[in-house]
């Protein structure tokens, strides 16, 4: 015989009034579901024969923190750098006001920077040293190898 939960009639309110009123969108997909199984975890984790109100509010706490995660880290769709940056401020905004510093680490501002043309050194760091880029003439030759056999 399968053991089973009962639901008291205040949670099974509870979960049907948040439920009813979750918005329907592609950021809600399948969350009451996982709402559901969610209840018999947090029931049988609290060593509780049935599940009462303060299980089902822990549900679907976890349900609603499922859905701003979700709507956080959407895949972003935007026709350029700028405008992608722009929608990446508004999601962090919509979690409160931010610092400047906060707001810049939050969106990656370092990877993001505009720097003027550059030109390649011909000298670069490696292991602590700087050693000479060979330039290549028809052949690859391993980095730091001037030509000669091995």
């Amino acid at each position: 015989m399968t053991p089973e939960l009962e639901i008291t009639p205040g949670a099974r309110a509870l979960y049907e009034s948040w439920y009813l009123n979750l918005e329907q969108s592609i950021h809600t997909k399948r969350l009451d579901t996982y709402a559901l199984k969610f209840l018999i975890l947090l029931a049988v984790n609290a060593s509780k024969s049935e599940v009462d109100e303060a299980i089902a509010q822990d549900a679907i706490d976890l349900m609603n923190w499922q859905l701003q995660a979700r709507r956080l880290h959407d895949p972003i769709d935007a026709d350029s750098a700028v405008a992608k940056a722009e929608k990446k401020i508004r999601r962090i905004l919509t979690t409160g006001p931010r610092a400047d510093r906060d707001l810049k680490r939050a969106v990656h501002y370092n990877r993001h920077k505009r720097h003027g043309p550059q030109k390649r050194h011909p000298l670069r760091q490696r292991h602590g040293r700087t050693r000479h880029e060979p330039f290549l003439t028809g052949r690859l030759r391993p980095y730091g190898h001037d030509g000669a056999t091995l």
